[in-house]
């Protein structure tokens, strides 16, 4: 029977002692290059960090549903919660699912813009065929602009350019001249001229559909209000706070005030116009004592946090990895 825990304290010393390595060893080290190996590593990374993602969220779920459903103590708090988490949730997949819907059409130009420079470093037959190819793509996929919403000065002003680039590129479409590597090239440019402008325009379109405004609505218009409300609240528990750390007890505590007083007083006019001399000593106090403070508790920070990681990376800060006692 493998040791789950035995397992756990591997692969945390395994991924420790990698890193390790990597940032103290030259580049290449007996052969080996372990800067090879930091793509998939990081790309592992991301995957289990949206896993765990995941596990948070039915984690949630879990705690929360339960009380809903047998009407809990703070029920009302988790029907909240739920509520939010499962409205903003459907509606950023809806809004993001529409966008890619909406936008399809300019990511076929763009993806015949890198078939065009592909084509430019075949041979003569080969982009021959392949150019019949690509004029066959470019004909099926006809521009969709949606004559309904309200034509802005943004909108009108793409749709003028897109009409320029559609006439360019087919009038270069059409030339008879010999297809070689420069044509081929400035081919690509052209297309993703034309399929930026038209991404633009479909964009700026798109940003008028409901589903749109609804998520911009529920967003900007209430997360990001409710955020501010809940660190304008916290300004008043931060005054408290400054008010006790100020009041004069000791002769430490005093200095901590004038400090404070001189600063303040640097900063605002008024503290200018009863002596020229305070943004002088505002700016001393600020790039002297208070930097070889903050250097000093930043030195101690980190040393901390490297005693920190060395306890993580040997398994000896979290409970899982230790052996239980009854065993």
């Amino acid at each position: 029977m493998i040791n789950k825990k035995l397992l756990i304290k591997f692969f945390t010393f395994l991924g420790g002692i990698y890193f390790f390595l990597e940032f103290y060893l030259p580049e290449k080290f007996l052969g080996l290059e372990l800067s090879l190996y930091n793509d998939p590593i990081s790309l592992s990374l991301r995957i289990i960090g949206a896993m765990a993602l995941g596990l948070g969220l039915i984690n949630i779920l879990m705690i929360h549903v339960p009380r809903v459903i047998f009407l809990k103590k703070n029920m009302v708090n988790s029907f909240g919660l739920l509520l939010g988490l499962g409205l903003m949730l459907c509606v950023s997949i809806a809004d993001w699912w529409s966008q890619e819907s909406y936008i399809k059409p300019a990511n076929h130009f763009a993806m015949l813009s890198e078939y065009s420079a592909k084509l430019a470093t075949l041979n003569p037959e080969e982009q021959l065929s392949g150019f019949a190819l690509l004029q066959a793509s470019y004909q099926k996929v006809p521009l969709v602009i949606n004559s309904n919403q309200p034509q802005t000065i943004a909108i009108e002003n793409l749709d003028t350019q897109l009409k320029v680039a559609k006439v360019e590129l087919e009038v270069f479409l059409q030339e008879t001249k010999p297809k070689d590597q420069l044509y081929f090239e400035t081919l690509a440019t052209k297309l993703n001229v034309f399929s930026g402008v038209y991404r633009q325009l479909l964009t700026l379109e798109y940003q008028e559909f409901f589903i749109y405004q609804f998520n911009l609505l529920i967003y900007e218009g209430l997360f990001v209000a409710l955020g501010s409300a809940m660190f304008a609240l916290l300004g008043f528990y931060v005054a408290s706070a400054a008010y006790r750390a100020f009041r004069i007890r000791s002769f430490e505590s005093g200095l901590m005030m004038l400090a404070a007083i001189i600063v303040m007083l640097g900063q605002i006019p008024f503290g200018v116009w009863l002596w020229d001399g305070f943004p002088v000593l505002r700016l001393w106090l600020l790039e002297v004592p208070n930097s070889a403070a903050f250097r000093g508790i930043a030195l101690g920070a980190g040393v901390a946090s490297l005693i920190m990681a060395l306890r993580m990376w040997l398994s000896l800060e979290t409970d899982y990895t230790q052996e239980d006692s009854s065993q």
